[in-house]
């Protein structure tokens, strides 16, 4: 008869039991809810009466779930061994594989962990061993100190002898094996923890605990930024926020990570700032600041630089960080994207100036982040097609405003037969009008309305069918040369503060670019004027492959590099300051900007192609 739980002998399950005498265990196993493989094999040993959990495997001594995080399991094996009715198909889920993509990351039940996430260690709930006697996978995850099914606080150590528990000792799932049979688990309740925020504590826990089935679906109701990641990428950054207000913030990154334990307090404070995202984390950035690791020499630093050293947050999660830690300071500077525009009375005409003033209150609207989910184009793209008529005639109610641009949003299509013969060699629009688009004001509602009405010639990636900006490539280079001399550009909005997604699409590089190499300071408004000085002064090295591709020149960026470094062509890192009109560049290294950007003029005459 097979350990609790009983399972029906089928003919099946009969016959596989009687091929497997003699290399089973005496009494054979089944899976339990929520058991990880640690649990299973620890309950096994424990019913066949062993006194250590290695007397069953000689040839491997540690037994616990970051053990068998970091170790690959021989599957066929175990299931023999502990005689699981079902054979490998028991174990589905409860082993932990290695999670798709870069990093030490663990199929935790669906849910993607670091591996430092899990304990060496024992934990067990006594109130839930008197309802089941079996260990949950959930009580050994770090960051975590509770049951979150029951809110009992753990037990890692025996509440008489204070040994620890572990998986290696035998003497029962509620005994200690130092104390022996006087000590029953289930005779010491701990106490139940308490949260002024039990909701998004429970949401928080069920990123990742398996026996919340419902948890992980709670994801496609957040914000749109969000809903697409894993929830176990959720979770620790949650970890992470949490321990923005514990004492672990004074040490390092990794440490958070692999051994620091948030509380449910904190918890539930993090998961509700992931509930309410944006403005949940960027009230705990502002109200947090910054904050320093251990060791005398240490400095404060940002909650940005504590999730860069933690080196677990995939790069999607990481780049919204430090987009919310910078429109945090632009908020508290007044400065920056999310402020009002003062407009100067003579600049611009009055219907102008009125339709300015409201996209200030407009662009972080939903029709404006459906319409960038449609196009791919930032908003002050979107909203400058409007000022040049491109959407419909100009309007003084906002209602009509949005109407126009998510309508022209919706219809917006590229349809385009031929596609491109070689995307390695053809030249993307996106990088042709931030190469050569040098104009006063935006050309890109120009460029855009000529796409589609056929002037301007373009080609699609190959295998789409519906193509977006992102998707097209110039056909005809000598036409977009003569196109981009003569557009005339919206001017309107040239001295509109512009958020790092605006930024990121006029220069043709990623959100993370622009964080990374500051080229402009970005807790100071950042305007088009200003993106289009850096252009006509600088050329990103991308870029200078692009001009050098229309010449039909093929050129690698380190082989670019060394050449110009072997030439003298000094970056604008060197001499900052001196560079910038109004000083709009922050301090950068220089070697990190020489491998980003050179002197614009400089650089296409060493090449020849002025």
């Amino acid at each position: 008869m097979l350990y609790d739980p009983p399972i029906t002998i089928t003919a099946e399950i009969a016959e596989r039991l009687v091929s497997l005498e003699g290399k089973r265990l005496p009494v054979p196993v089944a899976p339990r809810p929520e058991e990880g493989l640690a649990d299973l094999i620890y309950r096994a040993a424990c019913v066949n009466g062993f006194t250590r959990t290695s007397q069953m495997f000689l040839a491997k001594s540690s037994y616990s779930h970051a053990a068998f995080a970091l170790e690959k399991v021989d599957n066929p094996a175990i299931c023999e061994l502990l005689g699981t009715p079902n054979g490998e198909d028991d174990l589905t889920g409860l082993r932990y594989t290695r999670w798709p993509g870069p990093g030490n990351w663990i199929d935790f039940f669906g849910a993607a962990l670091p591996k430092g996430q899990f304990t060496g260690w024992r934990r067990v709930s006594p109130t839930a061993l008197r309802h089941s006697l079996h260990s949950k996978a959930i009580w050994h995850i770090n960051a975590l100190t509770f049951d979150p099914q029951n809110y009992e606080t753990l037990l890692e150590e025996c509440p008489v002898c204070r040994t620890r528990l572990d998986f290696r000792h035998t003497a029962g799932i509620s005994r200690c094996h130092v104390c022996g049979p006087s000590v029953d688990f289930r005779d010491f309740p701990q106490s139940i923890i308490d949260s002024d925020d039990m909701a998004a504590l429970d949401f928080g826990t069920g990123l990742i605990n398996p026996g919340s089935p419902d948890g992980k679906a709670r994801v496609s109701a957040l914000h749109p930024e969000i809903r697409d990641e894993n929830p176990g990428h959720l979770f620790i950054l949650c970890v992470l926020i949490a321990s923005i207000f514990e004492d672990s913030r004074r040490v390092s990154g990794r440490r958070v990570i692999s051994q620091a334990t948030v509380s449910p307090q904190n918890l539930a404070r993090a998961a509700r700032a992931v509930l309410s995202w944006p403005e949940g984390l960027m009230d705990i950035l502002s109200s947090s600041g910054t904050f320093s690791s251990s060791g005398e020499k240490s400095q404060a630093h940002s909650f940005s630089a504590l999730c860069r050293g933690t080196h677990v947050l995939n790069s999607s999660l990481y780049d919204l960080v430090n987009q919310l830690s910078l429109r945090t300071k632009m908020r508290e500077t007044k400065a920056g994207p999310l402020r009002r525009l003062q407009l100067s009375a003579d600049s611009f005409s009055a219907d102008e100036a009125s339709a300015i003033t409201k996209f200030g209150a407009l662009q972080h609207s939903g029709v404006f982040a459906a319409a960038r989910m449609r196009t791919k184009l930032p908003p002050v793209v979107l909203f400058n097609c409007y000022l040049s008529g491109v959407c419909g005639p100009l309007s003084s109610r906002s209602n009509e405003v949005k109407a126009h641009i998510l309508g022209w949003a919706s219809a917006l299509r590229f349809y385009i037969a031929r596609p491109a013969a070689d995307i390695l060699r053809d030249v993307r629009v996106r990088s042709f009008v931030a190469s050569f688009g040098l104009n006063s004001g935006d050309v890109w509602p120009a460029v855009l309305a000529a796409i589609q009405d056929g002037t301007l010639p373009v080609k699609r990636a190959p295998g789409i069918d519906d193509p977006q900006i992102d998707d097209l490539y110039v056909d005809d280079i000598a036409a977009w040369h003569r196109f981009l001399l003569t557009a005339k550009g919206v001017i309107a909005s040239a001295k509109f503060p512009l958020s790092i997604r605006d930024i990121a699409f006029y220069l043709d590089v990623s959100l993370s670019t622009v964080v990374r190499y500051r080229v402009f300071d970005l807790t100071q408004s950042v305007t088009y004027d200003d993106v289009q000085h850096f252009r006509r002064e600088n050329i990103l090295l991308t870029q200078l492959i692009c001009v050098a591709a229309t010449h039909g020149r093929q050129m690698s960026r380190s082989k670019v590099h060394k050449e110009l470094d072997a030439a003298g062509i000094r970056s604008p890192g060197d001499n900052l300051a001196s560079r910038c009109r109004d000083r709009s560049m922050a301090r950068a290294r220089p070697n990190q900007l020489r491998r980003f950007t050179v002197p614009r003029v400089e650089a296409l005459r060493y090449y020849g192609l002025l």
